[in-house]
């Protein structure tokens, strides 16, 4: 196993270099004033994937009898919230499997404590070049904690604008899911021209849909059936299902005619001259 002090320094200077601007120098101290720090650090460490027989193009096979990774998750949950610092540190963990494991910790037990720590973790994504090392973006530990409001749906909003399409289309995911927003919805639906060629853009687009149930969105979602990106098995039935979820825009139709009573004055008089008659031929 790693030095459990070199592997956190590891953590750390990820965070310094991919987003400067948030504090990790915090929560590295955090977790060195834990009552056992190596424990929480070797936890982390142990949430990765025991690989075995690496090739040269990075594939490789599992040794599951070696896997110390399911002790590792329920150490760290039991000992939330003491771990939270250590976990949100290991978001940029270098084993994608580990980040997984992290997210759905985070994911059964939310707390507002990690908002500041996933943001950056969408916003601050490593560059495209850094191939050995893999990202996940902790987007459904993002949408547990509920609706952004304030300066996080600011953040998530001004990520919509990213030259980075991953930023972009990552945060189009999160707020899709509080689509009965107006702001949220409009700042979404402005950017509509990013689904012309993000595919997770479109998805995002979609599933707004879905959320909102607004007719506004019908021609978007007609165009995802006309065209070809979206025709692998099961895409076509889910758009269909948006489509008729959304609904249907009701016909304006002018109020009946009501048919005029006949004066009561005439037939008044036509019962008189009735009566005249009769007299007459009496």
């Amino acid at each position: 196993m790693q030095d459990w002090r070199t592997f956190l320094d590891t953590l750390v200077r990820h965070w310094r270099e991919e987003a400067p601007t948030f504090d990790a120098e915090a929560l590295r101290r955090a977790v060195l004033a834990l009552p056992s720090p190596q424990d929480a650090v070797e936890a982390v460490i142990n949430l990765e994937e025991a690989k075995q027989d690496v090739r040269p193009d990075g594939s490789y096979t599992v040794d599951f009898e070696s896997a110390r990774h399911e002790p590792a998750e329920q150490w760290l949950a039991s000992h939330l919230p003491a771990s939270l610092p250590i976990l949100l540190l290991a978001l940029r963990h270098p084993d994608h499997q580990a980040q997984m494991r992290v997210e759905g910790i985070l994911y059964e037990a939310p707390t507002m404590e990690a908002l500041p720590a996933l943001l950056s973790a969408l916003e601050f994504q490593p560059p495209n070049h850094y191939a050995h090392r893999s990202h996940l973006v902790p987007t459904d530990a993002l949408k547990q904690l509920g609706k952004p409001s304030g300066e996080a749906a600011q953040v998530l909003i001004r990520a919509l604008d990213h030259d980075d399409f991953r930023v972009a289309d990552e945060a189009a995911v999160v707020l899709a899911e509080f689509a009965t927003d107006d702001v949220l919805f409009d700042a979404l639906w402005a950017r509509r021209h990013r689904a012309g060629r993000e595919d997770t853009y479109a998805w995002a687009l979609m599933r707004a849909a879905e959320v909102r149930k607004d007719p506004l969105m019908r021609p978007f979602l007609q165009s995802m059936l006309r065209g070809d990106r979206f025709d692998s098995a099961g895409y076509h039935e889910r758009i269909r299902e948006a489509l008729a979820g959304l609904p249907k825009a009701t016909k304006h139709r002018p109020a009946a005619k009501k048919k005029k009573a006949a004066p009561k004055k005439k037939l008044v008089a036509k019962k008189k001259s009735a009566k005249k008659i009769s007299r007459a031929r009496k």
